[in-house]
């Protein structure tokens, strides 16, 4: 299955994970900084944005900016090592789809965009991967 993809990525892995991408059939624009990315999409509509924010960066800010330019259909993944209550709540808040904890194993990333084109063939987005697990908590505390 074919599909473009942003990978939004300033650490040196980011060479890896595009020529990953490439080798599963997917065309894969890359931006090491959020003014980069930007300027990636002036000129073409992806149908999946990889984002992996550093500690430099404001990811839900970078997120938020990138939902306004991203169509509706188009799904963002967030890649993390922070999966923090706050975080979670700031980036999915912002526009973030899907959030993975970094590192994460390639095939497990493909798998995911994946899901995103076939999603996107319909319309929709990637549901957020979070909400069970708050659903869970609660449930549990309420048991005790």
């Amino acid at each position: 299955m074919r599909g473009t993809v942003l990978l939004l990525d300033s650490q040196d892995s980011r060479r890896a994970e595009a020529e990953d991408f490439r080798a599963n059939e997917l065309m894969v624009h890359e931006a090491a900084t959020p003014e980069e990315a930007f300027t990636e999409l002036e000129g073409f509509a992806p149908d999946v944005v990889v984002f992996c924010p550093d500690r430099a960066t404001a990811g839900a800010a970078v997120v938020s900016e990138l939902r306004r330019r991203l169509d509706d259909a188009a799904s963002i993944i967030v890649l993390s090592q922070d999966l923090g209550r706050e975080f979670r709540d700031e980036v999915h808040a912002a526009g973030a789809d899907l959030l993975l904890s970094r590192p994460v194993r390639t095939s497990d990333l493909v798998f995911e965009v994946r899901r995103a084109l076939i999603l996107r063939r319909s319309g929709r987005r990637l549901p957020w991967n979070w909400e069970v697990q708050r659903s869970w908590t609660w449930w549990s505390k309420a048991r005790r």
